[in-house]
């Protein structure tokens, strides 16, 4: 699995957020492997392999400015 983030976040005084978008690429030599995937924008088989791609978000929050 092959994932991309871009994430953009801002700093306060005690803790930080943060949030942006990611691109997946999943390529599996196990057939119909959908344990990563509840959803697919690309979903084929190219040479014997399994290949996924979607795109999602990834947020969150950190304490204590470490």
């Amino acid at each position: 699995m092959y994932s991309y983030r871009y994430l953009l976040g801002r700093n306060f005084s005690g803790g930080a957020v943060y949030a942006g978008p990611t691109a997946n690429l999943l390529v599996s030599q196990v057939e119909g492997n959908s344990d990563y995937t509840w959803y697919s924008l690309i979903d084929r088989t190219i040479s014997d392999r399994d290949v996924r791609f979607w795109i999602g978000l990834s947020a969150g929050f950190r304490l204590f400015n470490q």
